[in-house]
C-alpha cells in the first residue's frame, strides 16, 4: 500500500510540475503577477483548447480551473483542477472538456452541471457587488439552460423562454446568489413535473419564483406554449 501511495504522489508531483510550466506559458505579466493569467492569456489558452469565449465550454473550463472572475485564471486553480482530472496536456484537457460537455444534459451527471452553474455565478459577480446585472444573468442562463447545456424545456412548456420573458418584462432587477441557486432548484423540479404539483404558495420559494409561477399559469390559460 505504501509503495502504491508513494507512486501516486510522485505521479501527481510530475503532473503538477508540467501544469505549472504550462500555466507560465500563458502569463502576461510574470514579474508583477507571477500566479495570474489575464484576459489575453486566457483567450490564447481557450483558442488552443478549441473553446469559444461565448461557448458553454468556457464555463466548463472555468469551473475546472476555478477562475476567480471572467477571463482570469490563478495558478493554484489551474494546477489543482487539471491534476484532479489527470490531464496535463492540451489534448487530454480537450478530452475532459468534450466528455463533460457531452454529459451536461444527462440527469446522471446533474451534480457536475450544478457545480458549473454555481461557479458561473461566483465568477460573474464583481465585488463589492453581491448580485449580477439581469442582462448578464440572462446571457448565462441562455448558455447553461439551452440545448448545449442542461435544457430547461418540457413538451408543452418553453420554461427558459418564459422565465427570461417574465424577468425582462416584470423583474428588471439584478440577480443575487439565492435567486440564481433557487432558479436551478425550481428548473429541475419543473422539468420533472411540468404541472408544478410540487409548488406551494406557502412554500419557501423566493418571491420572484412565486410570481413566475403565476406568470406561467396566465400564459397557459391564454393559449398554452409560447408562440414562435
Amino acid at each position: 500500500y505504501y509503495n502504491g501511495s508513494s507512486s501516486t504522489q510522485q505521479a501527481n508531483t510530475g503532473l503538477r510540475n508540467v501544469l505549472s510550466k504550462t500555466f507560465d506559458h500563458y502569463r502576461e505579466d510574470p514579474s508583477n503577477q507571477p500566479d495570474t493569467v489575464g484576459m489575453m492569456g486566457m483567450s490564447k489558452y481557450l483558442d488552443e483548447l478549441g473553446v469559444s469565449i461565448e461557448d458553454i465550454g468556457m464555463l466548463v473550463v472555468s469551473e475546472i480551473v476555478k477562475c476567480p472572475s471572467m477571463g482570469e485564471m490563478g495558478r493554484s486553480g489551474f494546477v489543482n483542477g487539471w491534476t484532479t482530472q489527470g490531464a496535463e496536456t492540451i489534448e487530454k484537457q480537450r478530452q475532459v472538456i468534450s466528455r463533460r460537455r457531452g454529459n451536461l444534459g444527462n440527469g446522471a451527471t446533474f451534480d457536475v452541471f450544478k457545480g458549473i452553474y454555481k461557479h458561473t455565478f461566483a465568477m460573474a459577480v464583481q465585488p463589492p457587488a453581491r448580485a449580477v446585472p439581469l442582462e448578464n444573468a440572462v446571457e448565462f442562463w441562455r448558455t447553461l439552460l439551452s440545448d448545449d447545456g442542461w435544457k430547461w424545456s418540457t413538451e408543452t412548456t418553453p420554461w427558459l423562454d418564459w422565465w427570461i420573458e417574465y424577468l425582462e418584462r416584470d423583474w428588471k432587477k439584478s440577480v443575487n446568489r439565492d435567486m440564481w441557486d433557487q432558479t436551478l432548484v425550481f428548473a429541475q423540479k419543473a422539468r420533472a413535473d411540468e404541472d408544478m404539483s410540487f409548488w406551494d404558495e406557502m412554500g419557501a420559494w423566493p418571491g420572484v419564483i412565486d410570481e413566475f409561477v403565476s406568470f406561467v399559469k396566465e400564459k397557459r390559460e391564454a393559449g398554452g406554449p409560447m408562440e414562435e
